[in-house]
């Protein structure tokens, strides 16, 4: 698919971007008790591979328009505060076999759905009664450009890779086990046109905020996976603002999870 780290995980969510290991016992959805989450280079032989996202971003005065066009049906709009996850099935040798997302909000609470159905990706707002097709060539049937058991080393090339590169530096952590990488943006630069612009809504959107620069942060485990990626706007007074947040976990799970969220989701 893609390679790089940051760059594997974005891939993955067609979008979404996310991810650290934990290795712990976890609750499913309503309660119910998943299987203890497995080491990732078992995900070589086959299994599921799991991303969760917890996602902020930053509405602010369009927090109004942005619910009516998801209220008139634009799927590619979420709420303020969700949790995506993203479940690939794998076979072996990273073989993708299928693919789930799905988007919570407040809790348990399903928004969007999404899966492949004779071929095509389907996704869905049940609630609000919407539905779209994708076509993601290149997927089923394809391998991991990574196996999970090389992920790790990505990683650490990558987070390496920052350090050489113009404008990224290390920043002082607030805690001793992580690791934050910072890079600043320029307000002038095009990708933020449309957030600072008077007709740009597309979240996050800080364009009510007295915006000087925009600084990216990552933040990594000591032993360098990602745990999150935040957005900061710099006022010119000087203080910060958050405007996006992403918390991921990544994790390794058994095959037979699959049909059980799957199931839990669809109801099938």
């Amino acid at each position: 698919m893609v390679s790089g780290s940051w760059g594997v995980l974005g891939g993955l969510l067609a979008g979404v971007s996310g991810a650290v290991l934990i290795a712990a016992l976890v609750l499913g959805r309503g309660g119910q008790v998943m299987a203890t989450p497995m080491e990732l280079a078992a995900l070589d032989d086959g299994g599921v591979f799991m991303i969760q996202m917890e996602v902020y971003e930053r509405h602010g005065s369009k927090a109004e328009l942005i619910e009516k066009n998801i209220a008139d049906g634009s799927l590619s709009l979420f709420p303020e505060r969700y949790v995506m996850e993203m479940w690939t099935l794998l076979g072996s040798g990273g073989e993708q076999l299928g693919q789930m997302e799905v988007a919570w909000v407040e809790g348990d609470e399903l928004l969007q759905r999404g899966r492949f159905v004779d071929g095509e990706f389907v996704t869905e707002r049940p609630a609000l009664g919407f539905s779209e097709l994708q076509e993601r060539s290149g997927f089923i049937g394809h391998s991991l450009s990574t196996l999970p058991s090389d992920m790790r080393a990505e990683f650490r090339a990558e987070f390496d890779g920052m350090l050489t590169r113009p404008g990224y530096e290390l920043v002082e952590s607030a805690t001793a086990d992580t690791i934050v990488i910072a890079r600043p943006l320029s307000t002038n630069a095009d990708e933020l046109a449309m957030a600072l612009g008077p007709r740009g809504y597309w979240p996050p959107y800080y364009g009510d905020l007295d915006v000087t620069d925009i600084v990216i942060e990552r933040t990594y485990t000591t032993d360098y996976w990602p745990i999150r990626k935040e957005r900061w706007a710099v006022l010119s007074d000087g203080s910060r603002v958050l405007v996006e947040s992403r918390r991921f976990t990544i994790e390794a799970r058994p095959t037979w999870e699959w049909r059980w969220f799957e199931a839990r989701v669809w109801g099938d």
